[in-house]
């Protein structure tokens, strides 16, 4: 079991990857270009196969009816909301695993590849490439 200073240790570093990585399930309109994403997920202290593991097994069983026609568009989910609920899938995994949905499949990839990119890169050529 998880004690209470163990998971504000995990919080402060989840949160900014849970919420650079909600803006998948947001309309194309309001969603973060897939550079910002990956620079914050790039900073992050987890592998590609963790942040996978997030992305699938946290923020998708939560966020993936955001992804269907009948969503109401938003330019961003609340946080709070986000936290409360994902909170509770720490170290869960969903019973049924359908993988990532096929829309943010394109997305997930070009930031893995971007993800790679700037951790072989120092974090001056990052802010050089984005101007």
């Amino acid at each position: 079991m998880t004690t209470q200073p163990d998971l504000a240790a995990i919080l402060e570093t989840r949160k900014p990857v849970w919420f650079a990585l909600s803006n998948l399930f947001l309309c194309s309109e309001f969603k973060e270009d897939v550079e910002t994403i990956a620079k914050t997920l790039a900073a992050s202290p987890y592998s590609l196969t963790e942040l996978e593991a997030i992305l699938r097994d946290e923020l998708s069983p939560v966020l993936k009816l955001n992804l269907s026609i009948f969503a109401w568009p938003g330019d961003a989910f609340d946080k709070e909301f986000l936290v409360a609920k994902l909170t509770r899938r720490l170290h869960r995994k969903p019973w049924l695993n359908f993988g990532l949905p096929k829309p943010i499949r394109k997305d997930w990839q070009t930031i893995q590849e971007l993800i790679q990119l700037y951790r072989q890169t120092p974090a001056s050529t990052h802010s050089q490439k984005a101007s």
